[in-house]
């Protein structure tokens, strides 16, 4: 089994690799720090669905009221600025914005980063969304400098998940009687989500600081790398982007 990591991976855990398109530029300094623009479309269809299936709209009645803000719901920019600055990464909002096309609620926001190494707190902080932040604890370097004189980026993005706790996590899940009227609705309803997911893709670009020597792009050329998958061939992507620079 394999989870997704990187900056997607907040959005895809809620939305179960469903109904969105993902695009993702960074721009990465000699120095390591950089900017990275993050933009999520989800569809209405897939959103509304979503939102009847789960317990966010009963959570947040029991905290008083449903809220109807999307933007709040998911991302809220508040909590994101306030988990950044907690998470004291040198990571920083520079601007949010939402709009609306005919197929999907879109999300775009802009970040600044000092340090490319602790990029997983931007992960985080988006993870975390209305709950507390809950820092990452993996320190392996993102961008590191190679004995050869080349440099390396290394980030996980597909990784092969534990059987052992792949089968914990399966043990876990509540029994559902699936001879029941409620089992079958939730079934067709999971089924029909999740066939729109080959209309859909994940595409990462990076504009490096140095020609790119070797890498498991799907596309490059010069200082720039494209990793573009469509959502419903996940298992095809490779556990980490990676590319060797030469400054």
């Amino acid at each position: 089994m394999k989870k997704l990591f990187c900056f997607l991976a907040p959005v895809l855990l809620m939305f179960m690799a469903g109904c969105l398109d993902y695009d993702e530029n960074m721009t990465l300094n000699k120095d390591g720090s950089g900017t990275v623009r993050l933009q999520f479309a989800v569809d209405h269809d897939y959103l509304k669905q979503l939102l009847e299936v789960s317990s966010l709209m009963t959570e947040q009645s029991e905290k008083g009221g449903e809220s109807s803000d999307m933007d709040d719901l998911l991302f809220s920019r508040s909590k994101i600025e306030e988990n950044l600055k907690l998470s004291d990464a040198g990571i920083k909002l520079i601007s949010y914005k939402t709009s609306e096309t005919a197929k999907s609620h879109v999300w775009d926001m802009d970040f600044s980063f000092a340090d490319v190494n602790k990029i997983d707190a931007l992960a985080d902080a988006l993870s975390a969304g209305a709950e507390a932040y809950n820092p990452s604890t993996d320190t392996d370097p993102v961008y590191a400098a190679r004995d050869d004189g080349s440099w390396l980026f290394s980030q996980s993005f597909m990784e092969t998940e534990d059987e052992d706790e792949a089968d914990e996590s399966e043990s876990d899940e509540p029994e559902i009687d699936d001879t029941g009227t409620t089992a079958e609705r939730w079934s067709l309803e999971m089924k029909t989500m999740m066939a729109g997911t080959s209309n859909h893709t994940i595409r990462i670009a990076i504009e490096f600081p140095g020609k790119i020597i070797e890498t498991n792009a799907t596309s490059f050329k010069g200082s720039s790398a494209t990793w573009e998958y469509n959502m419903g061939k996940l298992q095809d992507a490779p556990e980490e982007l990676r590319a060797v620079i030469k400054p």
